[in-house]
């Protein structure tokens, strides 16, 4: 099984070379997903090891979307719909400098995130990120320019493509193969959850068809097609076939906040 990354209260900008060079172990991270792909190149030379921004970290987070971006000897991040830039104290652990990595940011291009943050106790102009959720290549799947996804979860894989959406009101599994397309109504799903905080819906066939038992847990994943990195991992088993890939959490998800 693929780790879980760890959280850590020390400000990355002091620990990020520290970070990456358990990152650098992202061969193993983007492992989580069929295909997927390690980064290139040596990562602790390119990623910036400058001084910590002394900031508090933040008593109310709440889920933002942008750019990130390193310049320099600094991370900054830009939400979308802003023009305005904000230097970012990375408090994710590895996970946000895995992203980087695994998307080139380290090399100085932009990719888009989402993740959970906000300002310091007492204001100022930092940006503290304390939870990752996603990242894409900029211009993969639209970024700023489409809407956060008002899922609750959204698994996925390829090789073979495969889809499950997680919504309120319904669970809905989707193939290019026949049957392309198989719907739950909440009633007919039941959900669960363990200790170790990974979910699990189940729903039984209908009228002869084939059931489905989905799983999303906490671990990094990377697609080795588009690049995406998030911090779900999927698994779905639907008529006796066994799909692994990664999930997105939506606006109705509990990490989303």
């Amino acid at each position: 099984m693929c780790p879980t990354p760890t959280r850590t209260a020390a400000p990355a900008l002091a620990a990020f070379a520290t970070a990456v060079a358990a990152a650098a172990g992202l061969a193993g991270l983007a492992g989580c997903a069929p295909g997927s792909r390690a980064p290139a190149g040596d990562v602790a030379d390119s990623l910036p090891t400058a001084a910590p921004v002394a900031a508090t970290i933040p008593a109310d987070t709440t889920f933002q979307r942008g750019l990130l971006r390193v310049r320099g000897d600094s991370l900054f991040f830009t939400g979308c719909g802003n023009t305005s830039e904000s230097r970012l104290d990375d408090r994710t652990g590895i996970a946000l400098a895995g992203a980087l990595t695994n998307l080139g940011g380290a090399q100085g291009q932009p990719i888009y995130v989402e993740l959970n943050g906000g300002s310091p106790a007492g204001g100022g102009a930092t940006f503290i990120a304390v939870e990752f959720l996603r990242a894409t290549p900029v211009g993969e799947g639209g970024g700023c320019n489409r809407p956060p996804g008002d899922f609750v979860y959204q698994a996925f894989g390829t090789e073979p493509f495969w889809s499950v959406r997680v919504d309120v009101d319904s669970v809905i599994f989707t193939q290019p193969d026949e049957p392309s397309r198989v719907a739950w109504p909440a009633p007919a799903v039941v959900p669960a959850i363990d200790p170790s905080g990974a979910r699990t819906w189940l729903a039984e066939g209908r009228n002869g068809g084939p059931g489905l038992t989905l799983v999303i847990e906490r671990g990094s994943c990377a697609d080795g097609m588009s690049g995406e990195t998030t911090a779900l991992r999927a698994r779905a088993t639907f008529g006796g076939r066994t799909l692994e890939g990664c999930a997105r959490a939506g606006t109705a998800a509990d990490e989303v906040r």
